[in-house]
């Protein structure tokens, strides 16, 4: 992996990603969690990185981390720094289109691309393996982990150890096993269109709630969720059939834990999602835990036209799916 030092700045342009679901979120089961999910190049989130003597962090997107988000942050690297015995710093500043909290994983993907900049400033050699580890994300799923360094499809197996059910914000730890990685495959080159709501997200805090009030679900429907990701979306990926792959998007919204996870917005995003519809699209669905949605449609360009008639405060992106993960210049 990297070894080349900053001269001036570091660029790292990071490939969002889309969350289909989660797996197995019942009790005893053979490994817990897991999921499926792809990168798009769209909206767009990008880390400025200079080399200093101490740890700074501005995040100018206008919707990004708190206080204590970013607080998490400066420990993880500290104590990278402390292990390493680090001599040099780094400035950082967050900037793109990319909200946290909407369901695109930005906060996996920020951590990973500071930890990769913190080694790059003090020409220091690392693997992905030490990223991901010293990173403390993939705690749920690993499909942030795995499209930020390599984009396209990625179909995840979860964890042997279990633990208790959680997102990903509370169970940031190196001290765990990391999900297991069933299949990467190249996404066919599909126009995605990206439909960020005038919805609240949720916090970290009700996150947690909604897991612990939701999970474990019944067994049965994690074994229907399943049937719709691996013969419905990683078959329907594999033959470039955006047909099949618009169904089981649609069938997916219907499954157990979705439906829960789609509940958190009630009418609101059913309401969206109708405007979606009346627009053309052929499948829409909720990425993670909203309540940002993606779609696809036969005339993208046009769907996505009407969609900003009809969804005014709502911000829509047509987006490609990419098969790169992030993107390292220097200036």
């Amino acid at each position: 992996m990297g070894t080349s030092g900053l001269a001036r700045m570091v660029k790292i342009k990071i490939p969002p990603r889309i969350h289909i679901t989660l797996l197995s979120m019942h009790e005893n089961g053979y490994r817990q969690n897991g999921g499926i999910g792809f990168a798009v190049d769209a909206p767009s989130l990008l880390i400025d990185i200079r080399p200093a003597i101490n740890l700074s962090i501005d995040d100018t997107r206008k919707n990004g981390f708190n206080e204590d988000e970013k607080g998490r942050i400066y420990t993880t690297l500290q104590e990278i720094m402390q292990a390493h015995k680090m001599r040099q710093g780094i400035k950082a500043t967050i900037s793109g289109d990319v909200p946290t909290h909407r369901g695109f994983g930005s906060s996996t993907a920020v951590r990973l691309a500071l930890i990769e900049g913190l080694y790059l400033a003090n020409e220091m050699k690392y693997t992905k393996h030490d990223i991901i580890t010293t990173s403390g994300r993939g705690g749920v799923s690993g499909i942030g982990i795995e499209t930020y360094f390599g984009g396209g499809f990625v179909f995840d197996l979860g964890r042997k150890d279990k633990r208790s059910f959680a997102p990903s914000s509370a169970l940031e730890t190196s001290q765990r096993s990391l999900p297991l990685l069933c299949k990467r495959v190249d996404m066919p080159q599909w126009n995605i269109g990206i439909c960020i709501p005038h919805i609240e997200p949720k916090s970290e805090v009700e996150e947690k709630r909604f897991f612990t009030e939701t999970c474990p679900i019944p067994q049965e429907e994690s074994y229907r969720t399943l049937y719709h990701a691996s013969y419905g979306v990683l078959a329907s990926v594999m033959e470039e059939d955006i047909t099949t792959f618009a169904d089981a998007i649609k069938n997916i919204q219907n499954t157990f834990w979705k439906r829960a996870e789609r509940s958190l917005y009630g009418i609101l995003l059913k309401d969206v999602e109708r405007m979606l519809y009346e627009s053309g699209v052929l499948a829409a669905g909720m990425s993670s835990l909203g309540p940002s949605l993606y779609f696809v449609a036969e005339d993208m360009e046009e769907v996505v036209a009407r969609a900003e008639d009809k969804l005014p405060s709502s911000q829509i992106y047509m987006a490609h799916t990419t098969n790169s993960g992030r993107v390292i210049s220097y200036d």
